[in-house]
């Protein structure tokens, strides 16, 4: 439910003005503000966005939207929008023209009835006693536990149960002499906090992905260019020239791609868009400018017939891309272990390969930030963590336990943007993007090629099951 004041607000030129919306909700909202229903309001000199959180209660907060030094043009209708997995209310505004030179303001029939309110209101209050029932009688013996540790998973979080109830296990997937080695990386960072997601837009669409390429900017394609695939088109790119076009559904272009891509964890990078090869465990570069393809079988891929990646199952390989360049993140063929192998971007070269005791099946997601490797709990839980990371150039886990929200509840895409800070996702149909914040780790953990385990003896003595 989202409450104003009044919806009409009358300002005169170049004065600022505040318009506030008191929104109701649970599960926590998405929030964002429309101008004339049309155009998606983003912080700028123009405006300024904030939401306060009500100290009392967790459902309850207010968005404020500030314009500054108002324009002829900025006389419009706003909307206010909360929107969560239950539905949609919108908060609807009319910010009229005020001529402070006349004696009196113009005689409008204005609705300035206080408290004005949009959407469904709470559900009515219920006795204590229906929201708590008597205590059960307590037993003499203990009950079995087996039959809660469903609903316990759901809400706490099993690092040992990612693991497989073992230790961790780091290894080369092939013998390390195999691999040319990695890097130094020019960022080592941890991320402490993923902040709240921003709506950009919505498809009615399970599955599909939206990216942005954070490689240098090229000519032929604007900082603000954004790419999509569609689940249902598997044979074509569709780019949009800004975020404008984007939300209008605007095309600039649609790429036909030579061959289909399978999943939605794609990346445009460098001015290529890498994906995974329909049924085969092949990655392919597609050229924007030359249109031209390049392919690359990975090792020991699990694909077609498997079981897919993480417990959404719909993807077979996860492709990120941070400072450090290019990774794919995918199922060992015939375990439940992860493979993440770091690439090159322009010939495809494998340049290091980790098979790694994680069960990806267990996890809702993953993505790579500064070389980690972090584990999102659940796809599908609206408030759920990152409690796992793993950091690939030293092979060690990272303790973390980080926040983070699916606000409808189907997460099927999130890859990171080193250029812009940014998660951005997929969820339920809705493109978001989520702020996050990292403490910079300096060069105390930085590794070269040996301490990475580049010598035979580190492939050897490793325990556990090793790949032929």
């Amino acid at each position: 439910m989202i409450t104003i004041e009044n919806r009409h607000i009358r300002a005169a030129v170049g004065q600022n003005i505040s318009i506030q919306c008191h929104v109701e909700a649970f599960p926590e909202a998405v929030k964002y503000w429309k101008k004339d229903n049309v155009q998606l309001i983003e912080s700028d000199y123009k405006y300024a966005m904030t939401v306060f959180e009500d100290s009392t209660s967790s459902y309850k907060s207010t968005m404020e939207l500030l314009i500054n030094h108002i324009e002829p043009s900025d006389f419009a209708n706003y909307q206010c929008v909360a929107k969560n997995e239950i539905g949609k209310t919108t908060g609807k505004f009319q910010l009229e023209e005020l001529d402070k030179n006349l004696a009196r303001p113009p005689t409008f029939d204005l609705e300035t009835t206080p408290g004005i309110k949009f959407g469904p209101g709470p559900p009515d209050k219920v006795e204590l006693n229906d929201l708590c029932p008597p205590a059960p009688i307590c037993q003499t013996t203990c009950p079995d536990t087996q039959k809660y540790s469903q609903s316990c998973k759901s809400g706490l979080y099993s690092v040992f149960e990612l693991l497989s109830y073992k230790s961790l296990d780091v290894r080369p997937l092939l013998s390390p002499t195999v691999y040319p080695g990695l890097h130094n990386r020019d960022l080592n960072c941890l991320v402490y906090a993923v902040g709240k997601p921003v709506y950009h837009k919505s498809v009615n669409s399970t599955y599909g992905s939206w990216m942005r390429d954070p490689g240098p900017s090229q000519i032929e394609f604007g900082h603000d260019t954004i790419w999509t695939t569609n689940e249902t088109d598997a044979k074509h790119l569709l780019e949009y020239s800004n975020k404008t076009t984007f939300r209008l559904s605007i095309l600039s272009r649609k790429y036909e791609l030579m061959y289909e891509f399978m999943g939605s964890a794609h990346v445009v990078f460098n001015g290529s868009f890498f994906y995974n090869k329909k049924d085969e465990p092949v990655v392919v570069r597609y050229e924007l400018i030359s249109r031209l393809s390049t392919e690359k079988t990975l090792p020991y891929a699990a694909i077609n017939n498997s079981t897919g990646l993480y417990s959404e199952k719909h993807n077979y390989m996860d492709f990120a891309v941070d400072d450090n360049g290019l990774w794919v993140i995918y199922g060992l063929a015939n375990s439940n272990n992860t493979v993440v192998v770091k690439m090159d971007a322009k010939d495809l070269e494998i340049q290091y390969a980790w098979n790694i005791s994680v069960s990806h099946r267990k996890a809702g997601e993953m993505f790579i930030v500064c070389g980690v490797l972090y584990v999102v709990q659940s796809n599908t839980e609206t408030t759920t963590n990152i409690r796992f990371a793993l950091d690939l150039f030293t092979n060690k886990r990272v303790e973390v336990d980080i926040p983070f929200t699916n606000p409808f509840r189907r997460t099927t895409m999130i890859g990171y943007n080193h250029k812009n800070k940014e998660l951005y996702t997929w969820d339920k149909g809705n493109q978001l993007t989520y702020p996050i914040r990292y403490h910079d780790q300096g060069l105390a953990n930085q590794t070269n090629k040996e301490e990475q385990g580049t010598a035979d003896s580190a492939y050897y003595n490793q325990t556990g099951f090793e790949v032929d």
